[in-house]
């Protein structure tokens, strides 16, 4: 017998041995991955594993996934997505029988909402409460961060006899050893501000809104290396502050829905005092900005504000660009009993105007007095004078040990003017904003009475607080 004839029945033999099984492989086990979380629509991009065969398949953008070749019998499917690690759920595996004559089909659903609230809280869930799943890290090094507190608060408001009175709630949690932590009960309606503490060390706020979503995830990074962020404050505010500087370096530039410059656009840091403004064509450069997660405020007259979280690295330069929405769209006439306060009377400028202190004056007085620009309309107001003349010069104030430049504030953010730090220049400002777009103007010609929100005191002088919206 030839060598080739023994090799040749050595191959008949393997191939009688091997068919059972290559029967056995023709059977196909195929399914969708469904996402109960979100009204039952497919879960891409999860990895879905046949358990005895340690074989695996990615899930496509319909949810879909298919294994063939697999022997029949038992079979069992796990699946394996980053949303359950978020949420530290596991899924139990599920059992199918693999026959050869058809495609096993093996649907899988992420458990509802509901049941996945049960398994993250122990408290019993408000008709409108929802949850947040997040994480604390090391922002430099991509670290969990244990025992970091965290926190996030938001008011509510309880009708009595028609009257409204606010309250203000809060619900806070620790991160575990991964740095894992969940927030309870928070509402589902309204944009919150999660921030963290850790060493004395403020991180955050990161915005997030559920948006009638039952769960939420988000991620704050901290940084332990950046000391300027021991300073930051846990307030919602772009204030002036005297802490050290930070260490990382925001830049970009604003545009608007149509792709043109959001000229002198406002560009703060939530909670830091770091506030700048972009030049004529929307660039700008923002440093001193403590490392971490923080909120990034942005506003330009004739759009809508911009808050958008992002990470800085201790020391680094971060490159965005914001693009700004258009105001919200102004619907036809509706005659109604009482005006929704707008962003000036939120901000307490009738309540300041009350107290008597400063000079103010509203949208229905300037158009009452048929002024035409914005230097003319500070003419009118008690303690405002005009260097070299009104078409050249600039406001500013008269004191006993002479005059002395104002402090100027659109809508709440401090607008830079000549000041010991560089700025823009007072025409820059004032062919920044069109009369016509003015709601009330606030000026505080005396130290004495500046509110402090508005108080500069590198210029130790009084203020001109702008608003317009």
């Amino acid at each position: 017998m030839t060598r080739y004839s023994l090799v040749l029945i050595g191959v008949q033999l393997l191939a009688v041995a091997a068919s059972p099984w290559r029967a056995q492989a023709q059977a196909v086990v195929e399914g969708v991955v469904v996402d109960s979380l979100r009204s039952r629509p497919p879960l891409p991009h999860a990895t879905v594993v046949l358990v005895q065969h340690n074989r695996y398949a990615t899930s496509d953008a319909q949810g879909r996934f298919r294994f063939e070749g697999v022997p029949v019998g038992r079979a069992t499917i796990g699946v394996l997505h980053p949303m359950l690690d978020s949420l530290d759920v596991q899924l139990p595996p599920v059992a199918v029988d693999v026959t050869s004559d058809r495609a096993t089909l093996a649907n899988i659903t992420i458990p509802t909402a509901d049941r996945l609230y049960a398994h993250l809280c122990t408290e019993v869930r408000d008709s409108d409460g929802g949850v947040i799943v997040g994480l604390v890290r090391d922002v430099d090094s991509g670290t969990p961060i244990a025992g970091a507190a965290v926190a996030t608060e938001w008011v509510e408001h309880t009708v009595t006899s028609g009257r409204s009175t606010p309250k203000t709630v809060a619900t806070a949690a620790r991160s575990d050893a991964r740095g894992m932590f969940v927030l309870c009960n928070v509402p589902t309606q309204v944009p919150l501000s999660i921030r963290a503490r850790h060493n004395g060390v403020v991180a955050g706020p990161a915005r997030l809104t559920l948006d009638e979503r039952l769960l939420g995830r988000t991620e704050i990074g901290v940084s332990l290396r950046d000391t300027a962020a021991r300073y930051v404050s846990v307030a919602d505010t772009l204030l002036p502050r005297d802490e050290a500087l930070g260490t990382a370096t925001l830049r970009g530039r604003v545009i608007r829905a149509d792709n043109s410059p959001a000229a002198y656009a406002a560009v703060g840091v939530v909670g830091t005092g770091r506030v700048t403004r972009a030049d004529s064509s929307g660039a700008f450069s923002l440093d001193g900005v403590p490392a971490g997660t923080r909120t990034i405020d942005v506003r330009a007259i004739g759009s809508a504000p911009q808050l958008q979280s992002l990470d800085f690295a201790t020391g680094s330069i971060r490159d965005t660009m914001f693009i700004l929405a258009p105001p919200v769209q102004t619907l036809a006439t509706v005659k109604t009993t009482k005006q929704r306060p707008g962003g000036f009377e939120l901000a307490g400028f009738y309540d300041r105007r009350k107290m008597g202190f400063g000079a103010f004056i509203t949208e229905e007085e300037i158009k009452r007095l048929g002024v035409l620009d914005f230097n003319s309309t500070l003419l009118t107001m008690r303690g405002v004078r005009f260097t070299q003349g009104l078409t050249v010069g600039m406001p500013m104030f008269m004191r006993h040990d002479g005059p002395c430049v104002p402090a100027f504030f659109l809508d709440g953010i401090r607008f830079r003017v000549d000041g010991p730090r560089g700025g823009f220049s007072y025409r820059e400002l004032e062919g920044f904003i069109p009369i016509q777009y003015v709601k009330g103007i606030e000026v505080y010609s005396s130290i004495a009475t500046t509110p402090l929100e508005y108080f500069v005191r590198e210029l130790n002088c009084g203020s001109i607080v702008i608003w317009t919206h």
